[in-house]
């Protein structure tokens, strides 16, 4: 049995995302040549947003394969969630699942969704009120607002069901039109 990994709080999975996927948007802000307060406070939101978002896509599989859960241990145990059911939905490929577990599950995983969509609004009010501000290469490096925008719309069409068929990977094929369409926008006007 592999040791569970998890992040005890929210709060410890917000900086992670900021220490990470931030920096990378810094990172590719510097590659553009834009140097900015403005953009690094969008890029700092942004970056948020989007790796609170890849922790919810990947808890699935995360969870199956390599016993380390993205939902942070706080609001696990917040929506008092046992452990040992979502051990079972992962592992066991005949489970019936319980329906006042499952929502449980949403609500907390509905909770951290809307803290990235949050920090992604955030990020788009301040593109907005400094529109004149943030280049046009400044806002082509912050284009990583836009995937992790069109998934939190999946996920709430799916009502935050994190096994929910639509939300799978065979059925994202159904949707790259969609969010290709959502990244040519964002580029076009800078609008995320």
């Amino acid at each position: 049995q592999q040791q569970l990994q998890q992040m005890p709080t929210l709060q410890n999975s917000i900086q992670y995302a900021e220490d990470s996927c931030s920096s990378l948007l810094y990172l590719a802000l510097e590659c553009v040549d834009v140097r900015d307060d403005a953009a690094d406070e969008v890029a700092s939101q942004i970056g948020i947003g989007w790796g609170l978002t890849i922790a919810i896509r990947g808890f699935t599989q995360r969870a199956l394969w390599n016993s380390e859960w993205s939902i942070p241990a706080d609001l696990i145990s917040q929506h008092a969630i046992p452990l040992d059911y979502i051990i079972a939905r992962q592992h066991n490929t005949e489970f019936q699942p319980d329906p006042k577990k499952e929502q449980l599950l949403q609500e907390a995983v509905h909770y951290m969704a809307h803290v990235a969509s949050q920090h992604l609004q955030t990020a788009s009010g301040l593109l907005a009120d400094n529109n004149n501000n943030i280049s046009s290469k400044a806002r082509t490096a912050l284009l990583a607002a836009v995937p992790a925008k069109h998934y939190l719309i999946k996920l709430k069409e799916a009502n935050y069901d994190l096994f929910h068929p639509k939300l799978q990977p065979q059925a994202e094929q159904q949707s790259r039109l969609v969010l290709l369409a959502m990244l040519a926008r964002g580029w076009w006007t800078g609008k995320f």
